[in-house]
C-alpha cells in the first residue's frame, strides 16, 4: 500500500476496512501537495491498535508494540503525505493500467491520495524542511528526493517502502458514464471519509 495505490475497497465485518490493491500510479506522475508530521500531543498508541508490523527503512520490520514504544519515544515520526485530488486524478486517467483496475472494482474502487508513513526522526525532520519534494523510485520502492533542506542546495533521497504506510485516505471516483461497462476515464470524486484508520 502507497500513495497512488489503487483497487477495491474491502470492507469485512470482522476487520478493519482495507485497500485491496490492483494497481500503483507511476511515481514520477505524483506530485507532491503537502508534508507535514504528525504530533501525538501525549496521545498514546498502543500496539493492539496497530494492526501489522511496520517496515521503517533503515530499521528493518518493527512489530507493533516497538512501533507503539519507538513513537512514543519519539524515535519514530509519523509524516502525512497528500497529492492532490486533481493531480492524482489526472495521473489515473493517464495511465491505462490503472482505469483498468478501477473499472474491474468497479463502484469499490477507490484510489489512495494521502498516506501517513513511519519514518525514522532524523529522515521526518529532512523531509519537513524541505523547499521541495519529488516522488522518485529508488531500486523499485517509492522514495521522497527533497530538494534545498534547511536553505541549502543540498539534495537528500528518503526511502518510503509501502510497508511503512501506516493509515490511507482514499479517493472514490466518479466516472465519465453511469454505466460500468462505458467508464472511460474519472471525471471527478468524493473523499472516502471511512477509509482512515
Amino acid at each position: 500500500m502507497q500513495l497512488g495505490s489503487v483497487g477495491g475497497k474491502c470492507t469485512p465485518s470482522t476487520q478493519e476496512n482495507y485497500l485491496a490493491v490492483e494497481a500503483n500510479i507511476p511515481v514520477a506522475k505524483l506530485k507532491i501537495n503537502r508534508v507535514a508530521i504528525l504530533t501525538l500531543n501525549g496521545t498514546r498508541i498502543s500496539g493492539a491498535e496497530i494492526h501489522a508490523d511496520i517496515e521503517v527503512p533503515g530499521m528493518g520490520t518493527l512489530s507493533p508494540n516497538a512501533v507503539s514504544t519507538k513513537l512514543q519515544d519519539e524515535t519514530l515520526k509519523l509524516v502525512k503525505i497528500d497529492v492532490l485530488p486533481s493531480v492524482i486524478v489526472k495521473a489515473a486517467n493517464e495511465s491505462p493500467k490503472v482505469l483498468d483496475a478501477l473499472v474491474r472494482a468497479g463502484h469499490r474502487g477507490r484510489i489512495a491520495h494521502q498516506v501517513v508513513v513511519v519514518m525514522d526522526a532524523k529522515s521526518a525532520e529532512t523531509v519537513s524542511r524541505g523547499v521541495s519534494l519529488d516522488f522518485t523510485t529508488d531500486g523499485g520502492s517509492p522514495a521522497l528526493t527533497v530538494h534545498g533542506v534547511a536553505g541549502s542546495k543540498e539534495v537528500n533521497t528518503v526511502q518510503i517502502n509501502s510497508g511503512a504506510t501506516f493509515a490511507y485516505l482514499l479517493l472514490e471516483p466518479k466516472w465519465d458514464a453511469n454505466r460500468q461497462k462505458n467508464w472511460k476515464k474519472i471525471d471527478d470524486w468524493k473523499d472516502d471519509q471511512w477509509s482512515l484508520y
